[in-house]
């Protein structure tokens, strides 16, 4: 095709071709479930909420103002009334809009064709990032946004137009409408506009514009204080708002020892993100750079150690990308009993996440020069890494947002990609996160049919523990059906109370437990196993 602009339609062509392979892949796998994933029953009420009384609200025991997403999930509902499919549905949308925005936000930054496919490849298939993707969880719109925000903002340094400043600075504000640590991008904008090498930025107040959406976000936050819908007292309950809220008087005397846990983390989860384009580097002259970079990462990590600094471990039991399972749902249901990571393997892991976190550090500093823009995706990296040591946000999920930031970077550096090698690892990766998606969909899929067994039998929502998303959805999300204690408290098992009910789902059989039925299921990449639905063989304990 011919024309003033070929390359338009070369990024368009590969923007459809990325949209195609991910359209196959999630045929493949069928992964549009209508049941929650771990936290998405507490946003997903608030678009149910939304169509049965017209009235924009979040539940209490969210810790976010997520109304964006809220009515990105409302549109897909519309259509055919509610359910956690359409909810799905939309954030997968929303996967393949950050997909598409980081292909292009590589593009802009002159990453060659195939490289800035290599690189939007290794977040397709990052497993956190494509396990969230299917979810109605607020990671995805959220990093979506902050890369359509990036790309926006990049472009606008690069071309010194006013028209991408605003759309970088809309992008921003719909990401903090979605989540509080959008606040960051703003930041990041204003920095970059003052701070820049050239005038533009500080010409005409340009940088005003970055300011509009944290004048929204502190909007909000008193707006929100009116739209929260109230179930139960969650005042000491741990990860909660009022907890995290409380606990901030602690963050700036802890900050030291959060930022020692937060590099060890970072270390693991955000090295083996990268790893598909590490191991395809060709260090080349950088060979002493990389290994004086590992060195230094090594002698942190070790003297942090010894001081009695301790960290997260990559792959561990309990981590949204477990060694032995991609979701970290098992451990939220009764009677969990999946065999814990080998501590050998976690530290395995921390160690290749750290060579290759080195690698592409080294990419990084040996570069021969800065673009316009990259200064503001650096800006955005320190602003998310210390966030995450001031909130205490020490879990591999949160690190998702710097993993296109990181990408970008690196590959904006220029470094020689051996493609086959990354196209080896990428696959080597594919095969992994596809079957960790099918292993918990399978696991997901006999959990609720163990509620809907129950169910049929006429027992009430009240009366049965599930575990964390069952009770918080049937229970908690839908108060009317939860137990309330002799004050009128709402009380539900594994979401704010500890009281049993009389009916239990479990990963186990359980003493003084009568088994009723079973569900199996099979996994590809940790064992087998089945849920159990039980009945207490004694009176429960609590009053009805």
């Amino acid at each position: 095709m011919t024309g003033p602009y070929p390359w338009r339609s070369e990024r368009l062509l590969d923007c459809v071709g990325i949209v195609v392979v991910a359209a196959a892949a999630t045929l493949l796998l069928r992964p549009f479930q209508d049941a929650p994933f771990v936290d998405d029953w507490v946003y997903a009420w608030s678009v149910e909420h939304l169509l049965d009384t017209g009235r924009l609200e979040v539940l209490d025991f969210a810790d976010n103002f997520h109304g964006v997403q809220t009515l990105w999930g409302l549109l897909l509902c519309l259509p055919f009334g509610f359910s956690f499919t359409a909810l799905r549905v939309s954030t997968w949308l929303a996967a393949l809009a950050g997909l598409c925005g980081l292909y292009l936000l590589l593009r802009e930054l002159d990453v060659p064709r195939r490289d800035a496919l290599l690189g939007t490849a290794a977040l397709g298939l990052y497993p956190t990032f494509a396990m969230l993707g299917v979810t109605f969880m607020t990671d995805i719109p959220f990093l979506s946004l902050t890369i359509l925000a990036s790309l926006a903002m990049v472009r606008a340094l690069r071309e010194h137009r006013l028209g991408w400043l605003i759309v970088a600075a809309v992008c921003a504000a719909l990401a903090g409408g979605v989540r509080v640590v959008g606040v960051v991008t703003p930041i990041a904008m204003l920095l970059s506009l003052v701070l820049g090498r050239d005038n533009w930025g500080r010409q005409r107040a340009r940088w005003a514009v970055a300011l509009v959406p944290m004048v929204l976000f502190v909007a909000m936050g008193f707006w929100w204080r009116s739209r929260t819908h109230h179930v139960a007292d969650l005042t000491w309950l741990e990860t909660s708002t009022s907890d995290r809220l409380a606990n901030l008087v602690f963050a700036l005397p802890l900050l030291p020892r959060m930022a020692v846990e937060t590099f060890g983390m970072l270390a693991g989860t955000l090295g083996l993100a990268l790893l598909p384009l590490a191991v395809a580097c060709l260090p080349g002259r950088t060979v002493r750079w990389t290994l004086a970079m590992f060195g230094v990462m090594v002698a942190v990590l070790v003297a942090c150690r010894a001081a009695g600094f301790g960290y997260i471990l990559p792959l561990a039991t309990g981590q949204m990308w477990a060694f032995n399972e991609l979701g970290g749902t098992t451990t939220l249901v009764p009677g969990f009993g999946l065999p814990r990571v080998p501590a050998l393997v976690s530290w395995a892991g921390l160690a290749l996440g750290t060579v290759s976190l080195a690698v592409s550090s080294t990419a990084v500093v040996t570069r021969r020069g800065w673009k316009p823009g990259e200064a503001f995706l650096l800006w955005s990296m320190a602003g998310h890494c210390g966030l995450i040591a001031l909130l205490w946000l020490i879990h591999d999920r949160y690190v998702l947002v710097l993993v296109p930031l990181a990408i970008a970077v690196v590959l904006s550096a220029g470094p020689r990609l051996n493609w086959r090698v990354a196209t080896g690892a990428l696959v080597a990766l594919a095969l992994v996160t596809g079957t960790g998606i099918a292993d918990h969909l399978r696991y997901n899929g006999a959990l609720w049919q163990a509620v809907d067994a129950l169910r049929r039998t006429g027992v009430a929502e009240r009366d049965i523990n599930g575990g964390y998303m069952v009770n918080g959805w049937l229970q908690y999300a839908h108060a009317d059906r939860a137990f309330h204690d002799g004050q009128g408290n709402v009380d539900v098992a594994w979401v704010n109370g500890a009281d049993e009910p009389p009916y239990r789902i479990a990963n186990a059989p359980q003493v003084g437990w009568t088994v009723l039925d079973t569900f199996d299921y099979e996994r590809r990449i940790g064992p087998s196993g089945r849920i159990y639905v039980l009945q207490a063989e004694t009176p429960a304990a609590r009053s009805r």
